[in-house]
């Protein structure tokens, strides 16, 4: 049987264990399986089954409630707090995202150093994002409150995680490094239309970047 030569000092990730974190805005996951060596790295960012198995241990519920349930009190013995309505001892920590179809689309961006995109928002989709390479920033705002996140990422031949972005959580990304690979997955079909802006320059985000901005034209007229 032939063996992998992974070079001598492989990082890998664990294979079965993914964990969730609340974050002030949005949700850090571990990505279900990563492998750096000499040769480069394996990334996967979406396993459906690990996704279920995380579901049933942390504060993602997957899916909607079993028919003739109330709420996700009936299904996990040991969940105390619950997100809906109906649950008096329910919690915003808690968050139900119903992926039973999967996800509607994934988008990969090859971007070139001191771009800048968003602040976007969508009130009805929940995005899952991720740097796959090079050195990004994200931002995010809660556009009711003007609470602001932001997260980074320098991924080359390091772990890597994706932060998993609400509806109604405006976002927007930036490159620092000469390149970036950015991933992100979209619960709904992607309309233009749908989406506000918010002006990336508005709200206080240090993007991290030297320099004028690359921007698209909606964000260089929704900046300030």
């Amino acid at each position: 049987m032939a063996q992998e030569n992974a070079g001598s000092n492989p990082v890998r990730h664990p294979k079965n264990e993914m964990n969730i974190e609340k974050t002030k805005l949005a949700w850090r996951v571990s990505l279900p399986f990563q492998l750096h060596d000499e040769r480069g790295s394996i990334i996967q960012s979406w396993n459906v089954q690990k996704w279920e198995n995380l579901a049933y241990s942390s504060a993602v519920l997957y899916g909607p409630p079993p028919s003739g349930a109330t709420c996700y009190c009936h299904q996990r013995n040991n969940l105390i707090e619950c997100s809906f309505p109906s649950c008096s001892g329910r919690d915003k920590s808690f968050v139900s995202v119903d992926l039973s179809e999967g996800w509607a689309q994934e988008n990969i961006l090859i971007e070139n150093k001191n771009t800048i995109r968003g602040l976007h928002g969508h009130s009805s989709a929940w995005l899952l994002c991720s740097c796959v390479y090079g050195k990004m920033r994200m931002g995010l705002l809660d556009p009711k409150t003007g609470e602001t996140e932001v997260f980074e990422w320098d991924v080359k031949g390091n772990d890597t995680y994706q932060i998993l972005v609400p509806p109604g959580i405006a976002n927007g990304h930036s490159v620092i490094s000469d390149v970036g690979v950015f991933s992100y997955f979209w619960s709904v079909d992607y309309r233009n239309e749908t989406q506000t802006t918010f002006a990336y320059n508005g709200y206080g985000i240090d993007w991290g970047i030297e320099g004028e901005p690359i921007l698209s034209e909606r964000d260089r007229n929704n900046g300030r």
